[in-house]
């Protein structure tokens, strides 16, 4: 499936939803699960996984879109996105020596953090318990379109990430992320 056709779907069925659905305007956290839930039981999950966290023209360097996976992630998959992930590291080519992991964060706020608290959680239990841990394969983590909240986001996340990982993170400037994405992907091209 093409992205472009891809996200339309995933815009439709959330209009579809929030059209049968008022918005609420607080307490909303349920309310996207909802319509999450709504998306990902009407396309197909393995679908969306290859279009949200995927490996760049079979390089070592990871891509995670945040904005797709904010559209299907509910906690019932919770555990499915994170084995993806995982295995995608676990089966990377023994000739690569690690990832570099990409995530465009684009849309990313506190309260986004507050409703992935349960899926950052499943990660570091479920990497545990297969022998998975980020820090010892990552050479760089890059985020682009960091969150214009990232001050009040920081705290947040530096207890659930570990200091290996802290120390391989390259925030980029928003006005710049765009090109700097639209560069990685064309200087990875086959």
């Amino acid at each position: 499936m093409k992205n472009n056709d891809l996200q339309s779907k995933i815009e439709g069925l959330q209009n579809n939803y929030y059209s049968q659905n008022k918005k609420n305007t607080f307490f909303k956290k349920q309310q996207k699960y909802d319509c999450a839930e709504a998306v990902s039981n009407n396309l197909n999950l393995n679908e969306l996984l290859k279009n949200t966290i995927f490996r760049i023209n079979n390089t070592n360097h990871i891509f995670f879109h945040y904005p797709t996976f904010k559209s299907f992630a509910y906690p019932d998959n919770f555990s499915t996105i994170v084995n993806h992930f995982i295995d995608m590291c676990l089966t990377l080519p023994k000739h690569y020596d690690g990832i570099f992991l990409h995530i465009n964060w684009k849309g990313y706020t506190v309260s986004s953090h507050h409703r992935y608290t349960l899926l950052y959680e499943m990660f570091i239990d479920i990497g545990r318990q297969r022998g998975f841990e980020l820090e010892n394969i990552l050479h760089k983590l890059i985020l682009y379109n960091p969150p214009s909240m990232l001050k009040q986001i920081e705290p947040l996340l530096r207890p659930i990430i570990s200091p290996g990982v802290i120390q391989k993170i390259e925030i980029k400037k928003r006005e710049e992320s765009e090109q700097l994405i639209q560069n990685l992907f064309d200087s990875l091209k086959e």
